[in-house]
């Protein structure tokens, strides 16, 4: 009997517990677009040369006791690129390398929002009213709620960087390792994982409306990473005949049309300076879980 009674008091805590999250938590879906800074890149343009994004999110916020601070797990697909033909100087268009990758994101991040939260009943009385009407900032809080944001967490990504040989045929890079990675001549150039950490962080800006539950973020995502090899491209270029019999590895090594590969050999292929970096721009729509069958009508939180 006691086992019976401590199942049921195990069963009505978790069932409070899950009420409780379900009440003080929302789902978000976004769209937007996403971009690289890297090696392929002469300039640090975060809004040029865009590919689609989208993502989910799964939010949280105690609003009894941190009403400021959202914790927020997300899942985010995204593609970048970058080209030489997309550059100006000359060099970098006569170097002619080019990559693609999808990314895949799992994160988990906090948001601090500088303005409260909408109330979570969003019911007002009239006395209430009165001393909204108080506080010019509270009352504007309560009949727009635009609140800005920063957010800052960790996350793990997937990515596996292609490009298209001379007969626009698409071919993985990291399996040729274009710059000596991995190989026993280099032994500073190590093998890159396709699965790799980053922190996420940026700042937004939240719409809510008090007759609605769906409140409308935009937020810019910058992901910090920790390798220069999200293009494929880091350091120097390396003696054709040290890919052995791997003619497709040589030729996409080295794709400059102008000059004779043997000149270039110990040259700079990428910048080797910085580690690549990739952006978010996103628009998101959120919506109370308590709320999902009523999110065009009543109220919200």
């Amino acid at each position: 009997m006691k086992k019976v009674y401590l199942f049921l008091f195990l069963l009505l805590v978790s069932f409070i517990s899950f009420s409780q999250f379900v009440d003080n938590a929302k789902i978000g879906i976004n769209l937007g677009t996403s971009s690289y800074n890297g090696d392929l890149v002469e300039n640090t343009t975060p809004f040029k040369r865009m590919l689609p994004s989208f993502g989910l999110d799964l939010k949280y916020t105690n609003y009894s006791r941190l009403p400021y601070l959202t914790y927020r797990a997300s899942l985010q697909f995204a593609k970048v690129y970058g080209d030489d033909k997309k550059n100006k100087d000359q060099e970098l268009v006569a170097r002619n390398l080019s990559f693609w990758s999808n990314i895949i994101q799992l994160s988990g991040v906090c948001e601090y929002h500088f303005l409260n939260h909408i109330w979570k009943n969003n019911i007002v009385s009239e006395d209430d009213e009165s001393e909204l009407l108080s506080s010019k900032l509270n009352f504007y809080n309560y009949r727009f709620n635009i609140s800005p944001y920063v957010f800052i967490g960790a996350g793990i990504y997937h990515f596996n960087p292609y490009t298209y040989d001379d007969d626009n045929v698409k071919v993985f890079l990291k399996p040729l390792h274009t710059e000596g990675q991995g190989f026993a001549d280099f032994p500073d150039r190590k093998n890159y994982s396709l699965y790799q950490f980053s922190v996420p962080f940026g700042g937004g800006l939240r719409f809510s409306f008090p007759d609605n539950p769906i409140s409308i973020n935009y937020e810019f995502t910058y992901n910090k990473i920790f390798t220069d090899y999200l293009d494929d491209v880091s350091k120097t270029y390396i003696a054709p005949e040290k890919f052995g019999n791997n003619t497709l590895a040589a030729s996409l090594a080295f794709r400059n049309k102008n000059v004779n590969v043997a000149k270039t050999i110990g040259d700079r292929r990428g910048l080797g300076k910085n580690n690549d970096v990739f952006y978010y721009n996103t628009i998101k729509i959120c919506i109370p879980l308590n709320n999902i069958s009523n999110i065009f009508g009543g109220y919200g939180y």
